[in-house]
């Protein structure tokens, strides 16, 4: 995805979040569904996210519902590379704390291709964290 394409999205109204991949995990989760009284559960990733951008957040933490297939957390495999930035086509989100926590829907993450510093594999003179492109002391 490149950041022409990226820019089209918002200005349709997407939700997204742009940030520098650091980390996935794989967990059981589930719950009581109240009107059958059956016990739901599914294998969730929870991703850990660096803002591309300055601001006030200091991570986000983007959960996804893996695919019913994916019956247990060993199965799931992130072919995300770690300190590339992606987008992250979000459903819903909330803020508390510094912290922003999203969940995702079926669209998986892509990865930004022309981002500014990432011609050579990751971000340049950039501590983790900082704003891709910012200008640095």
């Amino acid at each position: 995805m490149t950041i022409k394409e990226l820019t089209a999205e918002v200005l349709h109204g997407r939700i997204l979040f742009a940030g520098e991949y650091r980390g996935s995990m794989a967990e059981i989760c589930g719950y009581v569904d109240h009107k059958s009284g059956q016990k739901i559960q599914y294998v969730r990733a929870t991703h850990l996210i660096l803002p591309a951008c300055g601001g006030n957040a200091d991570r986000a933490i983007i959960y996804q519902r893996l695919p019913e297939i994916i019956e247990t957390p060993e199965e799931a495999v992130f072919p995300y590379l770690r300190g590339h930035l992606y987008a992250f086509f979000l459903e819903k989100y909330e803020w508390k704390r510094g912290q922003m926590s999203g969940y995702m829907g079926n669209r998986p993450p892509e990865l930004i291709d022309d981002a500014p510093g990432m011609e050579s594999g990751g971000p340049v003179d950039a501590p983790s964290g900082a704003a891709i492109g910012a200008a640095l002391p």
